[in-house]
């Protein structure tokens, strides 16, 4: 019999970061979360050159307790090394009470994921300064992992002189080129490493860089929880939620709106729904089933109703941008964040998914700011996956789950009830078009004497109005490529509709109100039908923007504007599965918003840029500029159906290209000045950007 042992390939190590390490983001953060292992109570993060990988370096400093000579050759230098593991284990905390975050021991090796050549330097009280330098592409041409030699060297102090103790990483090659977008969603990442609601005071972490042109118009926690009308504080032990207390915090300037307090006397007892034996039961959510311990849930929600960002929002653009980013619910134990709950693209909870299916009632993410705390010590049954994507989803997860989700239902049952009372202090009793008038018909044949059965054939037929009269709002957006408009639909919808209320309430002939009705129906089809079944294939970024140019050319001939052409020599994958016949209709309105503002502003020349880029995170778009007067309302305002500050303009440009947008998967974005890098001539003038994701 033949034994042997296992041979890692060098490759190996370069693998662990590239695979494991899901973006330069977390690799960084692994390294701080490193330092926070060692105690340390403050970590500089210095990013320089980094638009240019070849020049750019990356430093990451602490004042921890720093590593000697024997730690970085037995356990640094371990991959998968379980020394935090066992200090978990056995609940060892260091010097400023802390239990390590990491466990698996290659959370390290994600240096390769931002760079090829590191240099590493520690020093321990008492000890010789170490030093080591690693060139990760030496991996890429060893054979074995053994045949690979580190030189490590001890030496006198160089960087951590008078005494000084903690570990200096820099590491230069970059693998990749920053992006604006990369770096401010680093320094939202880094800023909410600890919790905003807590912030550990022990532990800070700074963010240096030479491009702080990138990072402007951010703004802090502290600056927008001042505008949160509702808070909420509970606490979850075992198979309750043993603390509940719930604020109202309607702004001091809106007037005849008070204040609301809850505060639970009793505790309440979470369950869920569950299906035994074909019925429907209940089952409790019990957190002393598993070793998850007690959590505290901390929430701060908003209000982005149009009603409130114009009255009581100074600055509605950063605002909003914030609850963009930052919004969702994360995830802290022991007041270190657990990635990547809270992210963007992680709605763990289903909150956004909930809110399409029921808008008025559920919260979504970009609304609500909460953070769930767990503590180190009693939540060892939540194990991390390797890849630091959150916890790995078991029973003991699902359990936790359950628990946050019941809690959040609480906290949501009663924003409702203060939403409903903001809402009529604040509507000023807008009705929205047709459905209204619709309901006053209802009402007037319910009150009617008529014959029974045509009383039933009336309501079959409105409520078949209703139906498909939603259906056009959500998916009007055909109409435009057809020569028609959601306006006209309406507007010819109106007219029936008040020829319907007439004959109604004179209770006419019956002859007279079935025409009608039909007459009504069949047009509310004829439109309806024109929306459906619309396929996607994929095609060139590029060719659709030259496709709508080439549509436009003699208009835009003959107001003399000039194209800026920043797309066609792009270098990047520029496919996406769209309708390139949607997308080139919405570029089109665009293009009209652009030629009557440019023309508008009584530019001497104007212009109109066309941007393909990555510019912001996680997304490929076409961004459109002008040098017009810019937008005097918000993106959010300027996308609803009939809101327009053009003199006569129906108001439905951006409202179609909107929803063209979300019929292909993707969104309209009103980038913020700095988000998006343009001519110094295009800064003051609206910036549009159609955004697909690059999944």
């Amino acid at each position: 019999m033949l034994q042997m042992p296992f041979k890692p390939r060098a490759q190996i190590l370069l693998q662990l970061g590239e695979q494991l390490i899901k973006n330069e983001n977390i690799a960084i953060l692994e390294l701080v979360k490193n330092a926070y292992d060692a105690d340390a109570k403050k970590v500089v993060v210095n990013m320089r050159f980094i638009d240019s990988k070849d020049i750019g370096y990356i430093e990451i400093r602490d004042d921890g307790c720093g590593m000697s000579i024997d730690i970085i050759r037995d356990i640094w230098m371990e991959p998968g090394n379980s020394h935090k593991k066992g200090v978990v284990e056995r609940k060892e905390r260091s010097e400023l009470g802390r239990l390590p975050i990491g466990e698996k021991g290659i959370g390290r090796f994600g240096v390769h994921k931002l760079g090829k050549v590191i240099e590493l330097v520690s020093k321990m009280e008492g000890r010789q300064e170490v030093a080591l330098n690693i060139d990760w592409r030496i991996f890429e041409n060893a054979e074995y992992l053994s045949d690979v030699n580190i030189d490590i060297q001890e030496r006198e102090p160089e960087i951590f002189k008078d005494g000084k103790t903690g570990t200096y990483i820099k590491i230069r090659n970059l693998s990749t080129n920053w992006t604006r977008g990369m770096l401010r969603n680093l320094h939202r990442s880094l800023t909410a490493l600890n919790s905003p609601f807590d912030s550990n005071q022990s532990f800070k972490v700074v963010l240096k860089t030479d491009k702080l042109e990138w990072l402007e118009g951010l703004i802090s926690f502290k600056d927008i929880k001042e505008y949160a009308l509702f808070e909420c504080d509970m606490k979850l032990e075992k198979n309750e939620i043993t603390k509940f207390e719930y604020n109202f915090r309607p702004y001091d300037v809106m007037y005849g709106i008070s204040k609301r307090k809850v505060v639970f006397d009793k505790t309440v007892i979470m369950r869920k729904r569950v299906n035994k034996n074909g019925k429907n039961d209940f089952e409790d959510i019990n957190l002393s089933k598993y070793e998850i311990g007690d959590i505290r849930i901390k929430i701060y929600a908003f209000d982005r109703d149009s009603s409130i960002l114009n009255n009581f929002i100074p600055d509605k653009a950063a605002f909003k941008n914030y609850l963009d980013e930052n919004g969702g619910i994360s995830v802290f134990r022991d007041g270190m964040r657990i990635l990547d709950y809270g992210e963007p693209d992680n709605d763990w909870l289903g909150l956004d998914l909930k809110r399409v299916n029921a808008p008025t009632k559920n919260l979504s993410n970009n609304i609500i700011l909460g953070a769930v705390y767990l503590d180190r010590d009693n939540s060892g049954a939540l194990k991390e996956k390797a890849n630091r994507e959150g916890f790995i989803e078991d029973e003991a997860y699902q359990c936790f789950k359950n628990a946050v989700e019941f809690a959040l239902g609480q906290f949501t049952a009663q924003r409702n009830i203060d939403k409903e009372t903001l809402r009529v202090s604040l509507s000023g009793g807008a009705k929205e078009p047709v459905k209204e008038e619709i309901s006053e018909i209802r009402k007037t044949i319910s009150n009617a004497q008529m014959d029974k059965g045509l009383r039933i054939q009336l309501e079959n037929s409105l409520i078949k109005v209703e139906n498909e009269l939603e259906f056009l709002k959500q998916r009007y957006i055909k109409t435009a490529n057809a020569g028609m408009s959601y306006g006209i639909v309406i507007h010819e919808i109106e007219k029936i509709i008040s020829e319907l209320k007439i004959a109604v309430k004179a209770e006419g002939t019956s002859r007279k109100i079935k025409t009608l009705a039909a007459h009504l129906s069949r047009v509310v089809d004829s439109y309806a039908e024109l929306l459906r079944n619309k396929s996607k294939v994929t095609n060139s970024l590029v060719d659709i923007i030259k496709q709508a140019l080439f549509s436009v050319e003699y208009r835009l001939n003959a107001h003399e504007i000039e194209i800026i052409d920043e797309f066609s020599e792009y270098q990047g994958n520029v496919d996406v599965k769209c309708a390139s016949n949607m997308i080139v209709g919405a570029i089109i309105n665009i293009i009209d918003n652009s030629i009557y503002w440019t023309t508008y502003a009584k530019k001497p020349e104007r212009k109109i840029l066309f941007k393909i880029t990555e510019e912001i995170e996680g997304v490929i778009g076409i961004v459109i500029a002008d040098n017009g007067i810019g937008f005097k309302i918000s993106g959010e305002d300027a996308i609803k159906p009939f809101v327009t500050t053009k003199a006569n303009g129906l108001g439905l440009g951006l409202n179609i290209v909107s929803e063209i947008m979300i019929a292909q998967n993707g969104t309209i974005v009103f980038p913020e000045k700095g988000d998006i890098d343009l001519p110094q001539e295009l800064q003051d003038g609206a910036v549009v950007m159609l955004a697909f994701s690059k999944e």
